[in-house]
């Protein structure tokens, strides 16, 4: 009992890499038949960033394809990494890829390592902006900077540049470790199933009811479903070794 209540407390000294605090998370999947076109989609996101970011006592808004500390499974490509062929028996490099909309890592208050960030600009598909995490910058590029490196992720067909390294984030929970991470403009990605992250200036379950209300006037069929704030998504990443220790704390 002892062992799992000094484990359960490190595991709440985890650095997630990002501020929880006044976040609200929400989930909002595209009707697939209705937003099948990228256009679609984008229309749609910038809409309801451009409203919430309006209103009172919020500071921040951004979107993505998943929320830190998700439930969900890693998004894993592997890619080649331009003027360094594979050789060896050795097998491609592998990354988490994940979208981002320009305000992203400001709202999670992510730490930025080098280079830059998403602008709104950053809609280039034919040379598409990239920013990779410490973790991958370390394992792939052995200390050197990544700024400038091509990737490709389907053999030399397509590119994207990298811009900028960020901190690592707990994604998956903080038990599960960082894992290497690429980020890609939320705009050029097709991703329809979008995770809201909404900055409050306090409370930021008082910001539910405008999430909904702006998306109910921007599609009044479309559903907005797991509203929590990012600070209960954390509780609910270590909730297993809490009642654990709980349970065995209390047959010791």
């Amino acid at each position: 009992a002892g062992l799992l209540f000094r484990s359960f407390v490190n595991l709440q000294r985890v650095d997630p890499g990002f501020d929880a605090a006044n976040v609200l998370t929400a989930r909002i999947d595209l009707n697939w038949s209705k937003y099948a076109k990228g256009p679609a989609v984008r229309a749609f996101e910038e809409a309801l960033v451009d409203r919430l970011a309006a209103e009172p006592g919020v500071a921040g808004v951004a979107v993505s394809n998943a929320s830190p500390m998700s439930q969900g499974q890693p998004n894993t490509s592997t890619f080649r990494i331009d003027g360094r062929p594979l050789g060896g028996g050795h097998s491609a490099p592998t990354v988490d890829v994940r979208a981002a909309s320009p305000d992203y890592f400001r709202v999670l208050g992510v730490a930025l390592v080098r280079g830059r960030t998403f602008t709104p600009f950053d809609r280039d598909t034919a040379n598409v902006p990239v920013v990779v995490n410490q973790t991958a910058a370390t394992r792939y590029w052995a200390g050197a900077s990544p700024i400038g490196a091509r990737l490709s992720f389907d053999d030399g067909k397509h590119w994207a540049t990298v811009v900028g390294v960020v901190g690592d984030v707990a994604q998956y929970g903080p038990a599960a470790g960082a894992t290497p991470a690429l980020y890609a403009p939320f705009a050029v990605t097709t991703f329809s199933d979008m995770r809201l992250l909404v900055r409050g200036r306090a409370d930021p379950l008082l910001l539910a009811r405008h999430v909904g209300a702006i998306v109910h006037d921007l599609d009044p069929a479309q559903p907005v479903t797991d509203v929590r704030t990012l600070a209960q998504l954390r509780g609910s990443a270590i909730a297993t070794p809490r009642i654990t220790m709980l349970l065995i704390g209390a047959f010791a």
